[in-house]
C-alpha cells in the first residue's frame, strides 16, 4: 500500500471514527453481539440510520455479521436475526495519533507494525530498567490479597507513574524545542552554503 493510499485510508478512518453514532456502536458491540433492533434500541436511533451506519463500518471491516441458527421446531416464528460483532480481521489494531505544537502525524499499525512495536518495547524495557521496575510493581499485584491494600497500592503506583509521565512530557517538550531550533539552524546554514 502506497503512502498516499495510506493517507486515504487515514482519513476515511478519521471521518468514519468522527461520527458519535459509530462510535458508540462500536463501544456498545465491543461487549456484546447485537442485532440492529437491539442496537436501535439501546442507543436510541432510528433503525434505518443504524443500518447506514453498519454498512459503513462493516465496509471498512470494523464489523462482521452472522444470522442466528434457528432450529426446525422454530423455522415458521419470524424472520432469523441478523447480529453484528467486531471483526477480528479488522486491518488496523492500532491507530496512533501524535500531537503537539511543533508536530503532528497519524500512525496507522497493522500487524507487521504491531509486531515492531512489540520489540521496540521489549528494546525499551530492556534499555531503561526504571521502567522494568514498574513492570514488576505491576505484576506484585496479583500477590495482595487484601482489596483495601490491593487498592491502596494500585493507587500509589498509578501515583507515581504520573509522576513519572509529567516529568517525561516536561523533558519531551523540551527536546522537541530543542529539535526545532536546530532544524532552523540547520536551514540556516544550508541556506549560506
Amino acid at each position: 500500500m502506497s503512502e498516499k493510499d495510506i493517507w486515504k485510508r487515514a482519513k476515511k478512518l478519521l471521518e468514519i471514527l468522527g461520527n458519535e453514532t459509530r462510535i458508540e456502536i462500536l463501544r456498545l458491540l465491543s461487549q456484546k453481539q447485537c442485532y440492529v433492533s437491539e442496537i436501535s434500541r439501546e442507543l436510541d436511533v432510528g433503525q434505518q440510520a443504524i443500518l447506514r451506519h453498519l454498512k459503513l463500518l462493516s465496509e471498512f471491516n470494523f464489523l462482521e455479521s452472522f444470522e442466528e441458527q434457528i432450529e426446525d421446531e422454530n423455522r415458521g416464528r419470524g424472520r432469523k436475526r441478523k447480529y453484528y460483532t467486531l471483526s477480528e480481521d479488522f486491518p488496523f489494531k492500532k491507530f496512533l495519533i501524535d500531537f503537539s505544537e511543533e508536530h503532528f502525524s497519524i500512525q496507522l499499525q497493522d500487524d507487521q507494525n504491531l509486531k515492531e512495536f512489540s520489540d521496540s518495547q521489549d528494546s525499551l524495557l530492556e534499555s531503561w530498567p526504571g521502567l522494568k521496575f514498574y513492570e514488576r510493581e505491576l505484576a506484585q499485584i496479583n500477590n495482595i490479597r487484601n482489596p483495601v491494600e490491593k487498592l491502596k497500592y494500585v493507587v500509589d503506583l498509578m501515583d507515581r507513574l504520573r509522576d513519572e509521565y509529567d516529568k517525561h512530557q516536561i523533558a519531551i517538550q523540551y527536546i522537541s524545542k530543542l529539535l526545532t531550533k536546530l532544524d532552523k539552524l540547520k536551514e540556516d546554514i544550508k541556506s549560506n552554503i
